[in-house]
């Protein structure tokens, strides 16, 4: 899957004509891909690559992109640290 991965963003940056979406195709079948895998690469590559052209648009780094996802992550474990302890309380409480 991951050489698929590759040759769809490398035929992606080309341009997909006909000829680059028969030779997907073709590849597809050598490695024994379902369409559901392959549909499951191409949208995630289809979804970074809009991400990227985001990002160049908002002149935002690499390094803001990781401060952020840093941040939201805390922020998510504090979360489901917040909503277990109100489990563990409502639990205790009931018994």
């Amino acid at each position: 899957m991951v050489f698929y991965e590759q040759e769809f963003i490398r035929l992606t940056q080309l341009g997909l004509s006909d000829v680059y979406v028969r030779s997907l195709q073709q590849l597809q079948q050598r490695l024994g891909l379902r369409d559901a895998d392959v549909a499951e690469i191409q949208a995630r590559v289809v979804s970074q690559q809009k991400i990227r052209q985001l990002q160049q648009r908002l002149g935002l780094r690499d390094t803001d992109i990781a401060e952020t996802q840093t941040q939201v992550t805390t922020q998510q474990k504090a979360n489901g640290a917040s909503q277990q302890q109100e489990i563990e309380k409502q639990r205790t409480n009931t018994l």
